[in-house]
């Protein structure tokens, strides 16, 4: 029954029964009064079509209120250069075990552990454009670099690439913060 018009100058605008528990039943109608004359209800005229966000706008705006990123990778934004300069892609590193490498990276993921000495280290794992990739700072490495880590989200790491039954990663020797 959504907009019927009904007598004396009233559009309904909608009608609905609830069941509040098991006893009492309540039954619901929205009615709107028209000015007399009126017989129908137009809709508003369309919105004007605003201009779109620039690129590095949207992915701010993403970033802060999903906390993901939608419209873009945030590296093709952020560090594009940084990116094409190391001329390497976390897809590259298979096969190359015990090679130095640089890749860059965004960093989705860290967490902190407690070797059996006490002392602190740090696995990361960042994304690039074509997947993601972990890196791992020993504690000598944390020392230098933990301080650089917290706060940044583009990261360049430079290590020796290890395969471990097949389990691809960077033991960290620099770490930079891009941006």
């Amino acid at each position: 029954c959504l907009g019927q018009r009904t007598t004396g100058g009233t559009l309904q605008l909608g009608q609905a029964t609830m069941i509040l528990g098991n006893r009492l039943i309540v039954h619901l109608t929205l009615r709107v009064d028209l000015p007399l004359g009126v017989d129908k209800v137009s809709p508003p005229a369309a919105l004007p079509r605003l201009p779109d966000y620039c690129t590095s706008q949207k992915l701010a705006m993403e970033l802060e209120y999903l906390e993901a990123s939608v419209s873009c990778h945030p590296l093709e934004v952020v560090a594009p250069r940084e990116v094409a300069a190391t001329g390497m892609v976390s897809t590259d590193l298979e096969g190359r075990a015990g090679e130095t490498v640089t890749l860059v990276g965004w960093l989705i993921a860290r967490r902190r552990a407690v070797t059996k000495k006490n002392e602190y280290m740090q696995f990361l794992t960042l994304e690039d454009l074509s997947g993601t990739f972990e890196v791992i700072v020993f504690p000598d490495a944390y020392q230098r670099l933990g301080a650089l880590i917290n706060g940044a989200r583009v990261l360049r790491v430079t290590g020796k690439v290890k395969d471990r039954a097949g389990s691809i990663s960077i033991i960290a020797s620099d770490i930079a913060p891009i941006a």
